[in-house]
């Protein structure tokens, strides 16, 4: 089985939101829509209405710092997996691992986030 990953990415291609869509029905402009509509709604801080896992971020990468204004929006399909319940397995292991090497980047001060908290830090 083969499923749709809807991802909204920097022109660097560091992942900003993405979700994984399980539903031959629905085509990739349905999806494209949902995913830039989630965008705005994150950016707005209304996460919550649509189910996403956080409530806010901000309008920019966290890692590169590249404006909202420049992501790209793609839906590409998945490689072949035995069963969803599978597939969701491992995509559960990507997301874990983005988000520890996002974390371990942060305290190293290699992301744009950790570079525009040290600055807020020497202001005050």
């Amino acid at each position: 089985m083969r499923f749709r990953m809807a991802q909204c990415l920097c022109t660097r291609r560091h992942a900003i939101f993405g979700f994984a869509v399980h539903d031959e029905s629905t085509t990739n402009d349905e999806i494209l829509n949902m995913l830039q509509e989630a965008i705005v709604a994150l950016v707005h801080g209304e996460g919550k209405r649509f189910g996403a896992p956080i409530e806010k971020i901000n309008p920019w990468c966290g890692l590169c710092g590249e404006l909202i204004g420049g992501w790209l929006y793609e839906v590409a399909l998945s490689k072949e997996f035995p069963s969803w319940d599978e597939a969701q397995k491992v995509l559960r292991e990507m997301e874990q691992q983005q988000q520890l090497s996002r974390e371990l980047m942060d305290v190293l001060g290699f992301s744009y986030d950790s570079e525009q908290w040290k600055k807020r830090a020497e202001r005050n």
